[in-house]
């Protein structure tokens, strides 16, 4: 009986022992999805923009001649104008940043930090686009670029480089030349400021301009209606036989 069970009892225990000390297999990770390219050769059909261009010029041709320039008019503007807005947008969002940027980079000068480690601190506290250069500028100083250099370039990588031109000079030339740049940002500071408040002068006298066009169009249809439509519908019922 003994050695019928261990006959018996062979299989089972070599494959127990077997799965025991099988190797265990890496983890199959899964594939990452393979993205068909376009194919770069050959000629490529007319885009949608096109053909929405085409089709309403053929339609205008035939209902109204006289507008059918209106469709090539606005695929010509219509991108520039949006341009010109980003631009626009861009610009202003540099120029409101700058004097709390400047007024913190005074600060930390005051508390005794060099230029290199102002824009550091600065930078990495900062969340506008100017504080992100200033990130990027340290950046690029830690890959090994001069610290003058890279601050000299700070304007070429904002949106307003008129505007941050003396802030990068004034970090610059305190780098260049060791010289306490407290005073130099003081006077960036006020020049800033002067400048922010000439822009929203200029503002608020374009306001009464482009509050024209709403007025008289809100304005003249509600006179017509109240007062010359009244008149012309009286003047017609006496009229009226």
């Amino acid at each position: 009986m003994t050695a019928r069970a261990l006959v018996l009892a062979w299989p089972a225990l070599v494959v127990t022992v077997g799965w025991r000390r099988a190797p265990r297999r890496a983890p199959v990770l899964p594939r990452a999805p393979v993205v068909a390219r376009p194919p770069t050769g050959g000629a490529r059909g007319p885009s949608r923009q096109v053909v929405l261009v085409v089709g309403a010029t053929a339609a205008l041709l035939v209902i109204a001649p006289v507008m059918a320039p209106v469709p090539v008019l606005a695929a010509v503007l219509l991108p520039r104008v949006r341009a010109t807005r980003q631009r626009v947008h861009a610009e202003a969002q540099v120029a409101a940043d700058l004097p709390d940027v400047v007024d913190l980079l005074a600060l930390a000068a005051g508390a005794g930090l060099t230029p290199v480690l102002a824009v550091e601190a600065v930078g990495a506290r900062s969340t506008g686009p100017l504080g992100q250069a200033l990130a990027d500028a340290h950046r690029r100083m830690q890959l090994g670029d001069p610290p003058a250099a890279a601050l000299r370039e700070l304007p070429a990588h904002t949106a307003h480089p008129d505007a941050v031109r003396p802030l990068a000079r004034a970090l610059a030339t305190a780098v260049e030349e060791g010289v306490p740049f407290e005073p130099t940002l003081r006077r960036v500071a006020t020049d800033v400021r002067a400048r922010r408040q000439r822009d929203a002068e200029e503002a608020a006298r374009r306001v009464p301009v482009r509050m024209l066009f709403p007025l008289v169009a809100c304005t003249l249809p509600a006179f017509v209606l109240l007062t010359v439509v009244p008149l012309l519908v009286t003047g017609l019922r006496d009229l009226t036989p």
